[in-house]
């Protein structure tokens, strides 16, 4: 129906075709590169359902979001700290589930769940306390 509408207004489909390859492209690019971690971010009822996705540049914390992946955030990081494990995991993470509380330079805390695989790259450069 969405194909059918794009047609009527003049837009091509092998236009709109072309579009989502390279969207998708994008996406396996960055979740496939080695140094990426998954993780989902508190929501007023408890955990996000879309994951986010995250890479360590020195001590800043890139993270890409949407569902293409083409929005990126920075934040420097102060310290990292790890906390017991959820009870409750969110259902993106299988494994147990591990909140991480990041500090920001300057700014607020940003708590994560990861995986309890995950969160030895969660923590990056920081030794994960304990």
């Amino acid at each position: 129906m969405i194909w059918a509408l794009l047609a009527l207004l003049g837009i091509p489909i092998w236009f709109i075709a072309s579009i989502l390859v390279v969207v998708f492209r994008n996406r396996k690019k960055v979740r496939s590169s080695p140094d990426v971690f998954e993780f989902v971010g508190p929501t007023d009822k408890g955990w996000s359902r879309r994951p986010s996705y995250g890479r360590w540049v020195s001590d800043v914390l890139i993270v890409h979001m949407g569902i293409a992946l083409v929005r990126t955030d920075a934040r420097q990081i102060a310290a990292v700290d790890c906390s017991a494990q959820l009870a409750d995991p969110p259902k993106r993470i299988n494994d147990g589930g591990v909140e991480m509380v990041l500090s920001v330079s300057g700014g607020d805390d940003i708590r994560i769940a990861v995986s309890a695989a995950g969160a030895e790259k969660a923590a990056g450069p920081f030794s994960v306390t304990r």
